[in-house]
């Protein structure tokens, strides 16, 4: 009733000249900040708009509106869509939210964690409901990684690796296009123009950077274990000794095994690094930043082994020989 009579009350004021009162172009309850979402309809007069916030008592009155909306220049110009909007909101900031069109849009946020693979990362994109179709997506990003010049020249043998780890939000409409871009420029932004210039002096390929960043995203639990692997692959690769990363392997066998199988070790395949020298042809993951800074900035060390302590913190043991990385093997077993 209170309201009723000070609505009254207003638009006799209103209607006899005496102008919008201040008081009443405030919020309609300064500690209601609990967001309302309203749909104004494509086509709403001025008038609607204003009978539609009432409606929700996010406003005293249409008259007021009107006046406000007429005041600022807005009058049919105010846009249609979903606004979340809530009563401790002034009129004037209402109306600059439906004039400007900052509408309410729904979005999902997904985490890629590092070292997935591009099947899993599509099992992620499929759960989280990001996108429908496996086979649309990877024609998409095929298309899409043409447009990149930093992939655009590398020799692909598939497309692992250049989606980036990290937590995106998407619109809940996005297509697959969208999806993909946001995940390869934040590849891009990764490899900054510094780092593309230390890559091009030191004379290493970019793919081969992914590639090994990928191996040391998988083989390595810790950050700052990262740099000492990526040498320890590094002397190998330098007199042509063999990777022998269990990593590689995992990656061409159906099921992931705790320990490998001597049968695994021997499977003819050029990823498997136990049977052939250098790097696979191609990133058997997504690797993270900090791999991705290990592999073009390792430490120098003399290490040609290393070893995991998987009952401990999975942190590792460097070795130079063999002999000592038999023993550190050794010793950690038995300490099991």
């Amino acid at each position: 009733m209170k309201k009723s009579l000070l609505i009254l009350l207003i638009s006799i004021f209103l209607l006899a000249g005496c102008g919008i009162v201040d008081e009443f172009k405030g919020p309609v309850d300064p500690e209601d900040t609990t967001e309302i979402l309203v749909n104004i309809p494509s086509g709403s007069s001025t008038t609607s708009i204003g009978e539609t916030l009432v409606e929700y008592d996010l406003i005293y009155n249409t008259m007021i509106f009107k006046q406000v909306v007429k005041d600022l220049g807005y009058d049919g110009k105010l846009q249609a869509g979903d606004y979340k909007l809530s009563r401790s909101s002034t009129i004037d900031a209402i109306v600059e939210k439906l004039y400007t069109g900052d509408v309410h849009v729904e979005t999902i946020t997904f985490t890629i964690p590092e070292g997935l693979e591009l099947d899993e990362i599509i099992d992620v994109l499929m759960k989280e409901t990001v996108i429908q179709d496996r086979e649309r997506f990877m024609t998409v990003l095929k298309a899409e990684v043409k447009n990149y010049p930093l992939f655009s020249n590398l020799d692909l043998k598939n497309y692992e690796g250049l989606l980036f780890p990290d937590t995106y939000t998407v619109k809940k409409e996005a297509s697959v296009s969208e999806v993909i871009n946001k995940m390869l420029n934040r590849m891009v932004v990764v490899f900054s123009e510094k780092m593309l210039k230390d890559i091009d002096e030191k004379n290493l390929d970019l793919y081969k950077i992914i590639t090994l960043a990928s191996i040391i995203e998988r083989e390595i639990v810790h950050d700052e274990e990262r740099p000492i692997a990526s040498s320890v692959f590094y002397n190998r690769l330098d007199i042509n000794m063999k990777l022998q990363s269990c990593a590689t392997v995992q990656y061409i066998i159906e099921e992931r095994k705790p320990i490998l199988l001597n049968s695994d070790i021997a499977i003819e395949n050029d990823y498997n690094t136990y049977k052939y020298p250098g790097l696979p042809p191609g990133p058997i993951a997504s690797p993270g930043e900090a791999s991705i800074k290990a592999a073009v900035y390792p430490d120098e060390t003399d290490y040609l082994y290393f070893v995991r302590s998987y009952e401990n913190d999975d942190s590792h043991i460097f070795s130079t020989n063999l002999a000592d990385h038999d023993r550190a093997a050794k010793r950690l077993k038995e300490g099991e």
